[in-house]
């Protein structure tokens, strides 16, 4: 893998050679032993990967992965650390596309010595026609691909019927758990001061989690639950939070703007303004799309507007 890295940085990339020789003297012949106590085992010479918990070692394992990217139509790769996501956009029955782009992943895996763990990769369906039987099976490496009705996707629940109640649960059992260490602090006196900054980056953070895609598609029961664990924090705490709905606005607000500056970004094109240019374009299409996060970014950008300019 260190050769193989090398040989990216300096034959595809251009990195300087002086760079891509000090790279691969790091990675080759790396001493590494384990301590317990007083107890250390004996040292072995590793020749592969990277130094686990180095600042560099993400940042290589990103170069190494450059070249895993997208070469299908309708296809996305989406890569985060050492887990990869592939979506296809299906039209007319044809699967061409999806199932090449999913062999050219599967063959660059093999050249590149990673291994595919095919019992942990899962495809989610998404299809909302009626009475379609179901495509057939996806087979990698000579196994079934497990076929399921939701996933977590960088710790967001997501259901092929693109339902937030089964996330919203996950999000209510993990904020709950934590309230406990909330108490055991008020137990033990300690000031809102802290008590708030723990609140705000270990329980608002679950609650808010992806809060600009699922908020407003939320049934207002599992609204109410999830609001309930502000009420308490709030109780707890002795002072004022900030409800979800201010939240959802202030981050869908700041992800709209973020993107309107960003050129580059893949779904600025949805922020168009009107030609008169004080308000956004609205969106059109079925509800589900409409009553997606983007439009609700215009809209609320667009009331915004309307109650500045009254």
């Amino acid at each position: 893998m260190p050769q193989q890295l090398y040989n990216k940085l300096i034959y595809q990339l251009s990195f300087p050679v002086n760079i891509c020789n000090w790279i691969l003297d790091f990675l080759l012949e790396r001493p590494q032993e384990v301590k317990i106590s007083n107890n250390v085992s004996t040292s072995i010479t590793l020749n592969t990967g990277t130094p686990q918990g180095c600042p560099l070692s993400p940042k290589l394992y990103s170069i190494f992965t450059y070249d895993c990217k997208a070469e299908q139509p309708g296809c996305l790769v989406i890569k985060y650390a050492d887990d990869t996501t592939v979506t296809g956009l299906i039209k007319n029955a044809d699967e061409h596309a999806y199932r090449s782009q999913i062999d050219t992943i599967v063959s660059w895996c093999s050249q590149n010595n990673l291994h595919l763990n095919v019992s942990k990769t899962k495809e989610m369906i998404i299809d909302f026609r009626r009475n379609e039987p179901p495509p057939p099976p996806l087979v990698i490496q000579g196994s079934n691909v497990e076929r399921v009705y939701d996933f977590k996707f960088l710790g967001t629940v997501l259901s092929n019927a693109l339902t937030w109640d089964i996330n919203c649960t996950d999000i209510l059992k993990k904020a709950r758990q934590r309230m406990y260490f909330l108490r055991k602090l008020k137990s033990c006196g300690v000031n809102k001061v802290i008590m708030t900054n723990f609140y705000r980056a270990i329980i608002e953070s679950i609650l808010t989690r992806s809060i600009e895609v699922w908020f407003d598609r939320l049934p207002v029961v599992n609204l109410h639950k999830l609001e309930s664990v502000v009420k308490n924090a709030e109780k707890i705490i002795g002072t004022n939070l900030k409800s979800l709905e201010t939240l959802y606005q202030e981050r869908l607000t700041g992800k709209m703007t973020n993107i309107m500056k960003d050129k580059s970004h893949p779904s600025r094109h949805y922020f168009e303004f009107l030609p008169h240019g004080r308000r956004l374009r609205a969106f059109s299409g079925s509800s589900r799309f409409v009553n997606s996060c983007y439009p609700q970014a215009v809209k609320l950008f667009n009331n915004t507007r309307r109650l500045i300019s009254s």
